[in-house]
This record gives structure tokens, C-alpha cells and sequence, in this order.
């Protein structure tokens, strides 16, 4: 092992662990719970059909992709008014 690799590899792994942090917490944990609540919400309470606690097993990337366009929205709401 260089002298050089070792900034480069420990960079990798602090980008890596970032990149988790951020997809587990946010994506999957915060956007699965507000994509749930809006998706049960505008579907009458049908879908999806797994409960919110069970964010973990729901691997639906429409729910998720829906809490992320509702806290992108939110966000943008807030900027503008």
C-alpha cells in the first residue's frame, strides 16, 4: 500500500458511508413516510398496503419518489410565499 492510496481510500469510504447515510435515512426512512401519507391520503387509504412501521420491507420506489416530489414541493412552496 502507497502513501497515497491511503487519503484516497479513506476519502472512498467517507463518500460511501455519506452516500448510505443519506440513502437509508432520507430516502428510505423520511421519504417512504411522507410518499405513505400522501399515497393514503390521495388513494383512500388502498396503497400501499403495507403499514407505516413497515417502512423497511416496503421497498416501493413510487412511494418513495412521491414523498420526495411532496417535500421538493413543500420546500418550494415555503421559498416562494
Amino acid at each position: 500500500m502507497d502513501a497515497f492510496d491511503a487519503p484516497s481510500a479513506l476519502f472512498r469510504f467517507a463518500l460511501r458511508l455519506l452516500y448510505e447515510l443519506f440513502y437509508e435515512l432520507f430516502f428510505s426512512l423520511i421519504c417512504w413516510c411522507v410518499g405513505w401519507v400522501v399515497c393514503r391520503a390521495v388513494t383512500l387509504n388502498r396503497y400501499p398496503r403495507e403499514r407505516l412501521r413497515d417502512w423497511e420491507e416496503g421497498e416501493h420506489l413510487g412511494v418513495k419518489l412521491v414523498g420526495l416530489i411532496s417535500i421538493v414541493a413543500l420546500i418550494w412552496l415555503v421559498v416562494v410565499l
